[in-house]
């Protein structure tokens, strides 16, 4: 029980970090998110493109990420990963709780 506490509290923190990193993106660059794109300039209510980091606060913690035609944060992977290790490692538990009941060891 202390392992599986320990791992589901380390996931949950590692998604709280990435939930923090893009607060911090949006408070710092006032309420909005900064998004890199080269081509296209926008600004709408939650989200703002910009061209050069310099133009940001804190770009690092921007989306700045590109895969095929979407734009990721840091903050996104972690909460994406941390996400999914949580739902893995507990599929992982159940399986293996449903198992040892029907062998009767639970």
């Amino acid at each position: 029980l202390l392992k599986f506490c320990a791992i589901i509290s380390l996931l949950i923190n590692i998604l709280l970090l990435g939930a923090i990193f893009n607060i911090t993106a949006i408070i710092k660059n006032e309420g909005k998110m900064p998004v890199l794109m080269k081509d296209i300039k926008f600004n709408d209510n939650t989200h703002f493109s910009f061209q050069n980091k310099s133009e940001v606060n804190m770009p690092f913690l921007s989306d700045i990420v590109r895969i095929n035609n979407i734009i990721f944060s840091i903050g996104d992977f972690l909460i994406i990963f941390s996400a999914i290790a949580v739902y893995l490692y507990l599929a992982k538990l159940i399986n293996f709780s449903v198992n040892a009941y029907k062998r009767g060891v639970l």
